[in-house]
Order: C-alpha cells, then sequence, then structure tokens
C-alpha cells in the first residue's frame, strides 16, 4: 500500500474537513487512520495497518530544489524516536491535529488575503493623491508608516506611471523594477532588468550605450520625488529627506 500524500487547499475550511474525515475515517471518540503532517502541511496517512503502533516517523526531502517547499516523504516509522535523524515528527491517531493545521491554514489565508486587499488600498490611495502630493514630506513619511513592500509598489506603481511604462534607460515598454542610488539611497526610476543590471555594472547581454546611462544618472525620473529606497533595515539610512 502505498503512502497517500494530502495538501490542503484554498477552498472554505469546512470543505477541507470534510475531505480530511473522508480521508482519515474517524470513529466517534476522534481516533482515526494513522498520518503524519510534514513541514509543508501536506497529511500523509495509509489505508493498512503498517503505522499502527507507531508514534514517530522519519522524514526525507528528496525534492532538494524547493527546499522546505515541497519533496517531504515518510521513509520510517517507529514506536520510539531515533536518537539520531535530522527530521522527525509524530504519527497521530486523532484526527484533531489534522483539523487544527486546516483552520490555522484557513487563518493563514484570511490573513494573506486581507494584507492584499490593505495593500492595494494603499497603492490606489497613493496614486490617488496625485503629482503634487508625490513631493511633500507628508507623503515620504505616511510612506513610512508602511510595509515595506507595499512602499516599493507605490514607487514603482507611481513611477511606471509618469515613465508611460517604459525603462528609464533604454524607453522600452517592459516588465519594471525599482531602481535606487546605493550610496545616497535615494530612488532614482523604474527600469526593465536588463537596464538594472547594466547599470549595476552586470548583466549577460549587451549594454545599453553609455550614454543613456550616463543621462539616466545624471537626470533620473525620481530626482524631485527625494524618496529614499525602503529597507527592511530602516536604521542604516535616513528614511525621509526634508
Amino acid at each position: 500500500m502505498e503512502t497517500v500524500r494530502h495538501a490542503f487547499t484554498d477552498r472554505p475550511v469546512e470543505e477541507q474537513l470534510a475531505v480530511l474525515r473522508e480521508l482519515l475515517i474517524p470513529d466517534r471518540s476522534g481516533h482515526c487512520r494513522p498520518y503524519v503532517i510534514t513541514p509543508d502541511s501536506a497529511i500523509h496517512v495509509r489505508s493498512d495497518t503498517r503505522w499502527e503502533g507507531r508514534y514517530w516517523a522519519r522524514l526525507e526531502n528528496r525534492d532538494w530544489g524547493s527546499g522546505w517547499g515541497g519533496g517531504w516523504v515518510v521513509a520510517a516509522t517507529s514506536l520510539t524516536p531515533w536518537k539520531q535523524a535530522s527530521r522527525m515528527v509524530p504519527v497521530h491517531h486523532r484526527i484533531a491535529p489534522a483539523e487544527h493545521e486546516a483552520r490555522r491554514r484557513a487563518r493563514q489565508r484570511r490573513g494573506q488575503e486581507a494584507r492584499l486587499r490593505r495593500r492595494q488600498s494603499d497603492i490606489d490611495n497613493a496614486v490617488s493623491q496625485g503629482p503634487h502630493a508625490w513631493t511633500t514630506p507628508e507623503f515620504r513619511d505616511w510612506l513610512r508608516t508602511l510595509e515595506v513592500i507595499t512602499a516599493r509598489q507605490i514607487m514603482l506603481r507611481i513611477l511606471s506611471d509618469l515613465q508611460r511604462g517604459q525603462c528609464a534607460i533604454c524607453d522600452r515598454p517592459r516588465r519594471l523594477v525599482l531602481d535606487h542610488d546605493h550610496v545616497t539611497g535615494l530612488v532614482r526610476g523604474a527600469l526593465c532588468s536588463a537596464c538594472n543590471a547594466a547599470e549595476g555594472g552586470g548583466g549577460l547581454g549587451p549594454p545599453p550605450p553609455a550614454t543613456l546611462i550616463e543621462r539616466y544618472r545624471t537626470d533620473p525620473p525620481a530626482q524631485g520625488l527625494r524618496w529614499i529606497y525602503p529597507t527592511s533595515d530602516r536604521s542604516s539610512l535616513p528614511w525621509t529627506f526634508r
């Protein structure tokens, strides 16, 4: 009998709990088929009795390229824990831990969705304020109160609109990234990935003409905005310029 791997989905939590009950077949006391919860929150279960009386499982990640994201398998089970094993988890015999994991994942998903809604609301709010507000100290101070990723997305969205979706160096409509001066910390503009790498002295393809790079450095699109590039370590640079 092969081990069955069940992954949680984005379906409503009550639907997922119903699927778990069909998979684990609990009795009235909550006792069910033995199962293992791996670090990627997947449920591994067998329909035979091989894991009965076993309380520990040794895991292996056989998909090395995905790290913690997947590839976990149950390599062995035991009554007692191994003295030398890099990854051990319990073998569960009651459905309660699986139900708890399903509810935890659902709460986590709702939290992520709420953060995304707030982030989009902040971006829409920033864009709607218009150019007259983007250069003010009040706007820069407001950016400082946001999550780093939200502040970066706001800056990138505004600069992309100002540049009409074109790279500030090659003037081509590309997917853009936020560029900043690593000495001053000031945001300079939105560049395509190729020009961003070339401007920093890297890149695999042919670089844009040096005159275009120099023009960009001399007069970047974000020069008048005086935005500081948001970082997770906000103490490393002054966050705003007055």
